[in-house]
């Protein structure tokens, strides 16, 4: 597994390959999926699965660098520091798109339907946009209808960010329990109390955690997956096992990392099949995410295990290309945009696009992601004053989500008066 000080130069970029290549995989499933309606690919939206193994993968490996980077941390840094990386990482483009809609829905949009999309709005800045389409808010005044699900909605793509955040939030509440586990006793330094961290007690708990969580939620999928699809598939509790896994490939990493060649080549293959059979077999009349949802998920799992076996050969090296990396360093931004574009192409067209049309408009949506990209989440990154300390970060966080929560408000006030 990752040292006690920091990840060698060569996991590291394996881990950047694994993540890159396999979030350009996920993103293009989803994208074609979208822009030709099931037409192309049936069951693209087994993407989704693909995106939730890698981000468990990506959150837990993390941890394991933060945590194991010194000896001992405070147990607030630690938590400090994690909240803060996720802040960087996915609250400037989220927030940004979020305000975009806001503009775009009181430009084009009629009136009456702006009540609706202020809610998804603060929905969507609290990440529970999911539960909206799950139906877990009965409780809304009556006079605000359901929010639709497809091409009348700008904001439904909010829905995996939205599980994905919510996993982050239980998965580091669970791992701070580990941390805290692993420690075989707290120390004062400099006036400070620090938790000093048994690095193999830590890996072991969060072992035994992942695999019981996921455990426990694919069995519940299974058994939640004969009810109504809308509920199915939007639930966090049915994609709960799909992060988890990525999150037990992270704690198992350095012992796949040395299993022979071979192996690592076939899991690569067999698992490049099983994801490109579910996207040509399966279709949204299935009951998803069920059993059947393994087929995908195992399948990136695979791919997973490969690269960490060879990284650099073979599968290793068709993610590391060129195309694939800049793809996957786009891929928030594409998936951000690219939905937004295809449903305001939809309501202006009046009518569903074509499959030609939604192929359109879906590559119309690369160049503003990758200036969105550029000027908005790498200078956001890049900016001192928000490297400079943990609680800048956390400061900036707390604006960016007050933001569209102010924006949504504002609209639903717009629409009642």
């Amino acid at each position: 597994m990752w040292s006690a000080t920091r990840p060698s130069g060569h996991r590291h970029h394996t881990t950047n390959l694994t993540v890159l290549g396999l979030s350009a995989v996920a993103r293009v499933l989803i994208l074609l999926f979208h822009a030709s309606g099931g037409a192309v690919l049936p069951g693209g939206f087994v993407g989704f699965d693909l995106f939730f193994v890698i981000s468990g993968f990506v959150m837990t490996e993390q941890f394991f660098r933060i945590a194991l980077r010194e000896v001992s941390i405070p147990g607030k840094v630690l938590l400090g520091e994690i909240l803060a990386h996720r802040a960087r990482a996915l609250l400037p483009l989220t927030t940004f798109m979020l305000l975009m809609l806001t503009v775009t829905v009181l430009l084009i949009y009629p009136s009456t339907q702006w009540e609706n999309f202020g809610i998804a709005i603060v929905a969507s800045a609290f990440f529970i946009t999911n539960w909206l389409f799950a139906g877990l808010f009965p409780a809304f005044p009556s006079e605000v209808a359901v929010l639709p699900v497809g091409l009348d909605n700008p904001f439904q793509h909010y829905w995996a960010i939205a599980v994905d955040f919510q996993f982050f939030i239980l998965w580091t509440i669970i791992l701070m329990m580990m941390v805290f586990l692993a420690r075989p006793h707290s120390s004062r330094s400099s006036g400070r109390s620090r938790w000093r961290v048994n690095p193999v007690a830590l890996r072991r708990n969060i072992a035994w955690a992942a695999i019981i969580l996921t455990g426990a939620s694919l069995i519940w999928t299974v058994l939640f997956a004969t009810g109504d699809q809308g509920p199915t598939f939007f639930h966090t509790s049915t994609r709960i096992w799909e992060l988890g896994l990525g999150a037990i490939l992270a704690v198992f990493a350095t012992p796949l990392s040395r299993l022979p060649q071979i192996t690592g080549h076939l899991a690569s293959a067999i698992g490049l099949l099983g994801i490109l059979g579910a996207a040509a077999l399966f279709d949204s009349s299935m009951q998803y995410p069920g059993y059947l949802a393994l087929i995908p998920t195992l399948g990136a799992a695979a791919m997973i295990i490969g690269t960490l076996v060879n990284p650099g050969l073979g599968m290793g090296r068709a993610l590391d290309s060129t195309p694939v990396r800049w793809f996957g360093e786009h891929s928030l931004a594409i998936y951000l945009w690219h939905w937004p574009v295809l449903v305001t192409g939809a309501h202006l067209l009046g009518t569903t696009p074509t499959v030609g049309q939604g192929m359109l408009l879906v590559a119309a949506s690369v160049l503003p992601a990758w200036l969105s990209h550029r000027f908005i989440a790498r200078k956001v990154l890049r900016w001192p004053a928000v490297n400079r300390t943990t609680a800048n970060a956390l400061s900036m966080g707390v604006l960016l989500l007050s933001m569209p929560i102010l924006a949504g408000l504002l609209l639903l006030i717009i629409a009642r008066f």
